[in-house]
């Protein structure tokens, strides 16, 4: 299959303790791919409170802005020295996400980079870090850094959904699969690929005509887990993908994934990720954001193109 994914102009969103991993993986992708790289930072304008004046607040946001720029252009020098082509842009934004999803869109960059922090569980029902906002709003692939070292030479694990479920449109696949292979060569690694499915479940009324959720009889779900490794198969193939690397798991993809990953010592797994509403999220959840904390390696988001 021929990959359709880019990656010759890398954007790396760098929060205020920095992001020296997702630098260090810029430098390793953008020498192998000679690309591009600019290291991009959103400082918050100082707050305002009683008594301050509208001069000293602007005069602290530009002490911000500043203090970004430092940490930006020591990030840099080393990537300089390696003969890459750099560019550190620091700008005033109340709202992280927003700004580096415009800045994105504006420089017409590949992907984006950030690394990745651990959420309280609070957090993660409001969805209301940076990484999340930007795993629904990125427009462009956004590579989740975890591992310290570059993780060449190992599997590149690509999440795939032959059944297309939770409204995601059937071109979805074929991104990840161009991205698994695009991230493959760059990294000299193999690509796999995954599903996780879900048991066949009856949905029958109790006493009081509440639903309950029955498994379905052994030979049904035998039948049924058949066909789904089939289509599974058959999808691979059309990929390019062959069959000893095509991994269909029954299970909750937040405990399969992270499994399979380990398993397969995988060095980055490439999703899908389809934007809802905050009441869709709160009700049936988003499997990326689910298992991003458990993966023990690099994560590539991918979301559908815009029409």
């Amino acid at each position: 299959m021929t990959s359709t994914f880019r990656c010759k102009s890398i954007m790396v969103a760098v929060a205020a303790d920095g992001a020296p991993a997702a630098i260090a993986r810029a430098r390793h992708l953008a020498e192998r791919a000679r690309a591009s790289v600019e290291l991009y930072a959103v400082a918050p304008p100082a707050p305002g409170y009683l008594g301050r004046t509208p001069r000293a607040m602007l005069a602290a946001t530009e002490g911000r802005v500043r203090e970004y720029e430092r940490t930006l252009d020591a990030a840099a020098r080393p990537l300089r020295r390696a003969r890459l082509a750099v560019r550190c842009t620091v700008e005033v934004g109340a709202d992280p996400a927003a700004s580096i999803v415009a800045r994105a869109r504006q420089t017409g960059a590949d992907c984006v980079l950030i690394q990745a922090h651990r959420h309280a569980a609070l957090a993660r029902v409001l969805l209301s870090q940076t990484d999340f906002d930007l795993i629904r709003l990125c427009p462009v692939p956004l590579l989740i850094v975890k591992g310290r070292r570059p993780a060449d030479g190992r599997a590149v694990l690509a999440a795939l959904d032959p059944w297309h479920s939770a409204g995601k449109p059937r071109s979805l696949d074929r991104q990840i699969v161009a991205a698994a292979h695009g991230m493959a060569r760059l990294t000299d690694g193999a690509v796999h690929a995954a599903h996780v499915f879900s048991p066949l479940l009856a949905f029958v009324p109790d006493s009081t005509f509440a639903p309950v959720a029955l498994p379905l009889a052994t030979s049904e779900s035998r039948r049924y887990a058949a066909s789904t490794r089939r289509s599974f198969l058959a999808l691979c193939e059309r990929y390019g993908i062959a069959a000893r690397r095509a991994h269909a798991v029954l299970g909750d993809p937040a405990f399969v994934l992270p499994s399979m990953a380990r398993e397969l010592r995988a060095g980055l797994v490439v999703m899908g990720a389809v934007s809802r509403s905050v009441v869709a999220r709160l009700l049936v959840g988003n499997t990326a954001e689910r298992v991003l904390d458990a993966l023990p390696c690099d994560v590539l988001i991918v979301k559908p193109r815009s029409r």
